[in-house]
């Protein structure tokens, strides 16, 4: 090795060590360490105004699915991407049509809560739970904002919907348009 590439090797371990942890992690995170899969995602749904739908076989007041709506008001926001999302069993019903990882955003003023008690929103896949979205628990007031978010996993083929229960307790949405989205984002890996 020439004593030029020596003295360069030992100016870089001296910057290096003269940083101290600092460039220990500089080194580590932009050298060592592989790159993050997730590089984005893709918005294929969004929308700013939904409801309860409390129609649908087995559910009711306190048992309830969210349902999007499509409307021509002005100022709100529609949007569904066709190559990433059906819709079925009147917009309560979701089908994620391209395999992959997704991300479910959920903000909304809930209603009509019983101070002290719980109330759950809930991700079923295919009919079953299969993960919590989000929770308030002995809310203070009667109106309680809920802001949730969770990733899921779709072979292509795996409906979803979004259930809101409380043992008893009829409870909903607060029917305005400001602040209120729900939108799904596919991850891109």
């Amino acid at each position: 090795m020439s004593d030029k590439n020596t003295g360069l090797i030992l100016i870089g371990i001296l910057a290096i060590a003269g940083l101290g942890l600092g460039g220990y992690l500089i080194v580590k995170n932009e050298i060592i360490s592989p790159p993050s899969r997730n590089t984005g995602s893709i918005l294929v749904g969004s929308w700013d105004y939904f409801t309860r739908n409390i129609v649908q076989p087995s559910h009711n007041e306190s048992d309830w699915l969210l349902q999007v709506l499509w409307t021509s008001y002005p100022n709100v926001n529609t949007y569904n991407d066709t190559r990433y999302l059906s819709f079925s069993n009147n917009n309560t019903r979701f089908t994620l049509v391209k395999e992959g990882y997704y991300k479910f955003n959920l903000n909304a003023l809930l209603v009509d809560l019983i101070i002290g008690s719980s109330y759950h929103l809930y991700a079923c896949k295919n009919g079953d739970v299969y993960k919590t979205l989000g929770y308030v628990i002995d809310p203070t007031t009667t109106g309680e904002w809920f802001s949730g978010s969770i990733i899921v996993y779709s072979d292509g083929n795996d409906y979803f919907e979004i259930n809101g229960y409380h043992p008893s307790d009829s409870f909903g949405f607060f029917y305005s348009i400001a602040d209120y989205q729900f939108s799904i984002e596919y991850m891109i890996m």
